[in-house]
């Protein structure tokens, strides 16, 4: 069975680490990759080629909503869910309007997480998924 290829984009080292490791014990899932700002996730896409990219929002150098749509300018069939401490209508809507494939709340449990990143790679692209 082939592994979704998951890059992590999180300017929160600690956050990124416990995620890496969290989703690194699911038996289909993989992390490909970790950015630490929208920036470096650019570059890391076109190397890596994911299957979904983990985007946050509020990073230093390029923020997530920019990087979301350098990514999905260059390769418009990329799977981008946002992942964000972020619950406000503001974000969701520049989210929606960069094309993300989802918008999930870091505070939400990691099995929703899991179920969104599946959901993601078995729809068409630009369909973000309810709350």
């Amino acid at each position: 069975m082939h592994s979704i290829r998951v890059m992590l984009v999180d300017d929160n080292k600690r956050f990124q680490t416990l995620l890496s490791r969290y989703l690194d014990l699911q038996q289909d899932i993989e992390v490909v990759g970790k950015a630490s700002n929208g920036k470096e996730a650019v570059s890391m896409f076109d190397e890596l080629l994911p299957d979904v990219v983990l985007m946050d929002l509020a990073m230093p150098v390029m923020d997530g909503v920019t990087s979301m749509q350098k990514i999905k300018e260059a390769h418009p069939a990329a799977k981008v869910v946002v992942l964000t401490a972020h619950n406000t209508i503001d974000y969701k809507e520049q989210s929606k309007e960069a094309e993300a494939d989802g918008y999930v709340l870091k505070s939400m449990s990691s099995s929703a997480l899991i179920s969104t990143i599946k959901k993601v790679i078995s729809q068409p692209p630009h369909q973000i998924l309810p709350d």
